[in-house]
């Protein structure tokens, strides 16, 4: 499995592999995490709604588009919890990606 160390900080709270990311799990903190995730690569990246799908584990371009939407919501009315994950993973979303893009 290829460890997603987001940074030293936020490790402390998570471990997550890349097969974590990628299951189905509805638990809101993993589902927090994914939706970050996607907001952060279709804001900062070239990858397309589909590719970023495909990292995710096969979610489909809706799925991408209501993850996007969701965050997009909580940063709007200040939700410190997702501002506080957006922030910390932010900083090195882009090695996770590449770490994904290999397997």
């Amino acid at each position: 499995d290829c460890l997603l160390l987001v940074n030293k900080k936020f490790n402390k709270n998570y471990q997550i592999t890349l097969d974590t990311l990628k299951e189905k799990n509805r638990e809101r903190p993993m589902v927090q995490i994914r939706q970050v995730l996607t907001f952060l690569l279709t804001k900062n990246t070239p990858f397309t709604l589909k590719d970023i799908g495909v990292i995710l584990g096969g979610r489909n371009h809706a799925t991408i588009i209501h993850s996007r939407k969701v965050i997009k919501d909580f940063i709007d009315i200040g939700d410190e919890s997702t501002l506080e994950t957006i922030r910390l993973m932010d900083e090195s979303y882009y090695d996770f990606i590449m770490e994904s893009k290999d397997k």
